[in-house]
């Protein structure tokens, strides 16, 4: 069965306020559902959502070894 979570708990998951939820919802940038008018936000989709907005950030020593890696060091 499927963990919905209303806005409140939503919002506490996320580590945002609930006004940034309503935009993010008003938006349509965030995953979530209506059920019988209320807002519902399903955690797997949620959990996607935010792997989609991660970026990885690299040290210089990675960017460094993927540089050479790739031939990109001369000398």
């Amino acid at each position: 069965m499927k963990k919905r979570m209303k806005s409140k708990a939503t919002a506490d998951f996320l580590g945002i306020s609930q006004s940034k939820l309503y935009k993010l919802t008003m938006n349509r940038e965030i995953p979530h559902e209506k059920v019988f008018g209320q807002l519902r936000f399903d955690e797997e989709k949620l959990l996607a959502w935010l792997e989609s907005k991660s970026i990885n950030i690299s040290t210089k020593d990675e960017l460094e070894k993927k540089a050479h890696e790739l031939g990109g060091e001369n000398g």
